[in-house]
């Protein structure tokens, strides 16, 4: 027990150590990682809610951030993918390189870590409640993003899981991250044959970290084979071995006694188990020879190896939390001015009456920050692409980074949501078109319904008609024609 005690608070201290230094690593985009899957079910929620129809909500979101928390903790390079109904799923990506273990190491401590989080989060809500428990699984795949799925062959199709993201929203350009891929449905098909506080395996977690466990690292650890259930989908529908994972310590009782005394009649599997091994369990109910013949006759030795040797040589990949969730979209708004200083008119345009935020309002454009490019460039090429307009950005000349020059900074609330709000910045940018009039009355933008280039006293006009613009309209573009009263080389533009 002391020994893998000091095994997981090594292990966190290195998760620590990951977490830490991950801003002086350097972050390089991995065509391939080995991913960790790991989720907590809550037992018995559905009959709770129904003899609880008050404050069942309450109760489950409570638990949710309470595993949150825990996981947090302890595995901090985990995050959370989703949460289905009464369900939360983390994801990890794992190197053993890395993380300074062998491979079969780091994936034995991940998963002794996810048992301990199952057992401690388990023990404080039945404290609460008898009526709710927690049951787990844990799988892995060798997980590639979309740009070299089709194009890197250094790993057949076949053991490939697919990441991307898919956009939900066009106009705001919210996407959604998603993982596909024959061993993210095997996680998905195992979830359902446990029981409150057991942890399911997939069988090539399983199998990584059999080897690990057999040679006395963890004396305390069981691997035991539940039987078999074909998985819609997976290894061809033919049996797939349903493997708990046990940690002897934490009962201080074999497999079988640490099960409540009716179980077997709760639990199809257990009641198979039991009536298989009477009240005998042992860690070599699945033995390694057991393991060895199923990827032998499954064809999937080379898979195996392929995973271990992925986890060995991943030594450097960009952060998981960038990985998932973080856009090149800032959801910084650059608002552009469009001065024609020529013939001293400033661009306007009309918002599509398909956008959702101030649809069929007048405005001037607007950019959206991102992470792979600077500023000045974001902008050009933003208008460039919903406009046609080429422009100049105009910068402060006191600063040798060159940035915009700020007119305002604006925030406006979304649908009147006191906590959630647009933020922006107004900035100032000259038209460098040769063709300068035919924006004038341009139609059929892709966003857009129609530009208009205004004069001083077509503004006015304009402005005085009570057109429906976004905020701040009639100040903003009034101050651009002060600008304009200057020349343009009395300002620097880049």
């Amino acid at each position: 027990m002391e020994k893998d005690e000091k095994r997981l608070k090594e292990f966190k201290s290195l998760v620590d150590e990951a977490n830490n230094n991950s801003s002086d690593r350097q972050k390089i985009a991995a065509h391939v990682d080995v991913v960790l899957f790991f989720s907590y079910d809550i037992v018995g929620s559905t009959k709770y809610k129904e003899l609880h129809p008050d404050d069942w909500a309450g109760k489950i979101k409570k638990i949710f951030e309470a595993i949150k928390q825990r996981v947090n903790t302890e595995i901090k390079i985990a995050h959370i993918w989703r949460i289905l109904g009464d369900e939360i799923i983390f994801v990890m990506k794992v190197s053993g390189k890395q993380m300074k273990f062998s491979e079969q190491a780091i994936l034995s401590d991940s998963v002794a870590v996810i048992y301990k989080i199952l057992q401690e989060a388990t023990d404080e809500i039945e404290g609460g409640t008898k009526e709710l428990s927690l049951k787990a699984a844990a799988w892995i795949g060798i997980v590639s993003d979309e740009e070299h799925y089709e194009t890197d062959t250094k790993i057949p199709k076949k053991y490939k899981n697919l990441f991307y993201k898919y956009t939900v929203d066009e106009t705001r350009n919210r996407k959604i991250f998603e993982f596909m891929g024959n061993d993210i449905d095997a996680g998905f098909r195992i979830k359902q044959f446990t029981y409150s506080r057991q942890l399911v395996l997939s069988f090539e977690l399983a199998y990584l970290i059999k080897k690990f466990i057999s040679h006395g690292e963890c004396k305390n650890i069981e691997l035991i084979h539940m039987g078999y259930k074909p998985l819609k989908g997976i290894w061809y529908d033919r049996p797939y071995p349903l493997i708990w994972y046990y940690d002897q310590s934490y009962k201080k009782v074999n497999f079988l006694q640490s099960l409540p005394y009716d179980a077997e009649n709760e639990n199809s599997i257990i009641k198979s188990y039991q009536s298989r091994y009477g009240n005998q369990s042992t860690d070599q109910n699945m033995t390694s020879n057991l393991f060895e013949k199923i990827a032998h006759d499954l064809g999937i030795d080379d898979k195996l190896t392929i995973i271990q040797q992925t986890l060995k040589n991943v030594e450097k990949s960009i952060e998981i939390n960038d990985w998932l969730y973080n856009e090149d979209e800032l959801h910084l708004h650059l608002a552009a001015v469009c001065c024609d200083f020529k013939n001293k008119r400033v661009f306007i345009a009309k918002r599509s009456t398909a956008r959702g935020k101030y649809s069929a309002c007048w405005e001037f454009g607007c950019a959206k920050a991102n992470k792979s490019q600077g500023y000045i460039e974001c902008i050009k090429k933003e208008y460039e692409d919903d406009f046609g307009l080429k422009i100049k950005i105009m910068v402060s000349s006191d600063r040798g980074e060159q940035c915009p020059t700020p007119y305002a900074l604006y925030e406006i609330k979304e649908n009147g949501e006191e906590f959630q709000s647009d933020k922006g910045i107004i900035v100032y940018a000259k038209i460098m078109n040769d063709n300068i009039d035919e924006f004038a009355n341009k139609k059929d933008y892709k966003k857009h319904e129609c530009s208009l280039l205004l004069t001083e006293e077509a503004a006015s006009r304009f402005l005085s008609e009570n057109k429906k613009s976004v905020p701040d309209f009639k100040d903003t573009i009034m101050h651009a024609f002060d600008i304009m009263k200057k020349d343009e080389e009395d300002y620097q533009w880049r």
